[in-house]
C-alpha cells in the first residue's frame, strides 16, 4: 500500500509541475506577441501624427486657402502634431470711404499684416447723409443691377443692404445709355446712399477684392486720403458713354465719333466749311480779267484753276 500511495504522490507531483511548466511557457509564448501589437500600434500612431503634420502643411499654405474667409484659422505643426500655433487668413485689401470728401482709398497688408499701405484712390459720389457710417463687409457681386428709380448700375457690390459700390447709373442696361449729367457730378454728393464711382474703378473693385472684405465708411473733412482725391473727366452733355468704360464698343476707346459717324468723316466735314469760306475771295478774279494788257492766256488759266478749286469745295458742302 505504501509503495502504491508513493507512485501515486510522484505521479500526482509530476502532473502538478507539468502544468505549471506549461503555463509559464503559455504565457511567455503570449506576451512576444504583445510586444508585436504594441509595436505596431506605436507605428499607426507615428503615421498618425505624419498625417496631422501633411494636412497642416496642406491647409497653412496660403494658396490652398480662399482669401475671402477673414475669419477662417488653420493649424500649422511643428516637429509634432500637438506643438501647433493658429494663423489668420487676410483679406488682401482694406477699402476706406471717406463720405465727407467723396473719396474712396483702397489700402493693402503692411510687413506686420496692418492694412496701412495705400494703393489706389478712387473718386465717388456719395448720399451724403444717405450713406451711413460704420464697418462692413462686402458680399454680393453683379455685372448689372437695377436700381431705384428704375435705372441700372455696371459693377453693382454690395456693402449692407442696399448699400452698394457701383457705376454712375443708366437710363437702360446699356452701356451707350450713361446718365452725363450724373457723371459730372463724380466728386460731389449725388446718390441715395449707394457709393457711385467709374465703370473702371467699380470694376477693379469687384474683381480684385473678395466677397467679406472690410469697409469703414467714415467722415474726414481735413484730407480725402493719403493718395489725394483724383478728378474725374467732365463729359458734354449727349455723350452717353464712360471714358473709362473697357467695353470694346466704347467710342472713347475705338476713335469713332458718337451717334454712329466716325470721327474721320466729322473731321472732314467740319474742315470743309472754313474752305467754302474761300468762295466770295474768288469773286476778286474777275477783277483781274478786266486789265486788257495783261497776256490772256496766265489770266485764263487762273481763272480756271479757281473754279476748279471753288467746285471742289462745294461738294461737302452741298452733302
Amino acid at each position: 500500500m505504501k509503495i502504491k500511495f508513493i507512485v501515486t504522490s510522484i505521479i500526482l507531483v509530476m502532473f502538478i509541475a507539468s502544468v505549471v511548466v506549461g503555463t509559464t511557457i503559455f504565457g511567455e509564448s503570449k506576451s512576444n506577441p504583445g510586444t508585436e501589437t504594441l509595436g505596431t500600434e506605436g507605428e499607426k500612431s507615428d503615421s498618425a501624427t505624419s498625417e496631422e503634420t501633411v494636412l497642416s502643411e496642406e491647409t497653412t499654405d496660403g494658396t490652398s486657402v480662399e482669401m475671402g474667409e477673414t475669419d477662417r484659422t488653420t493649424a500649422t505643426t511643428e516637429g509634432t502634431a500637438s506643438a501647433s500655433s493658429v494663423k489668420k487668413i487676410q483679406n488682401p485689401y482694406l477699402i476706406k470711404v471717406n463720405r465727407v470728401m467723396n473719396c474712396v482709398t483702397v489700402y493693402a497688408l503692411d510687413e506686420n499684416r496692418q492694412y496701412t499701405v495705400p494703393v489706389k484712390a478712387m473718386v465717388c459720389s456719395t448720399g451724403g447723409s444717405k450713406t451711413p457710417l460704420g464697418i462692413y463687409k462686402t458680399s454680393d457681386k453683379y455685372s448689372w443691377r437695377n436700381l431705384v428709380g428704375g435705372v441700372w448700375g455696371q459693377y453693382a457690390y454690395r456693402i449692407s443692404g442696399q448699400i452698394m459700390f457701383h457705376s454712375v447709373p443708366y437710363y437702360s442696361k446699356n452701356n451707350s445709355d450713361l446718365e452725363t449729367e450724373e457723371y459730372n457730378k463724380l466728386g460731389n454728393v449725388a446718390s441715395l446712399g449707394c457709393i457711385r464711382l467709374t465703370v473702371a474703378d467699380s470694376k477693379w473693385l469687384m474683381e480684385n477684392t473678395p466677397k467679406g472684405t472690410t469697409v469703414i465708411i467714415y467722415d474726414d473733412a481735413s484730407s480725402p486720403g493719403p493718395l489725394g482725391k483724383p478728378s474725374a473727366a467732365i463729359i458734354p452733355y449727349g455723350i452717353t458713354w464712360d471714358p473709362t468704360d473697357p467695353n470694346p464698343s466704347n467710342p472713347w476707346i475705338t476713335g469713332t465719333g458718337f451717334g454712329g459717324t466716325a470721327a474721320s468723316e466729322t473731321a472732314a466735314s467740319e474742315t470743309t466749311a472754313p474752305e467754302t469760306t474761300v468762295v466770295p475771295e474768288t469773286t476778286v478774279v474777275p477783277e483781274t480779267t478786266t486789265v486788257p494788257e495783261t497776256t490772256a492766256a496766265p489770266e485764263t488759266t487762273a481763272a480756271t484753276s479757281v473754279t476748279d478749286t471753288t467746285a471742289n469745295t462745294e461738294v461737302p458742302v452741298q452733302e
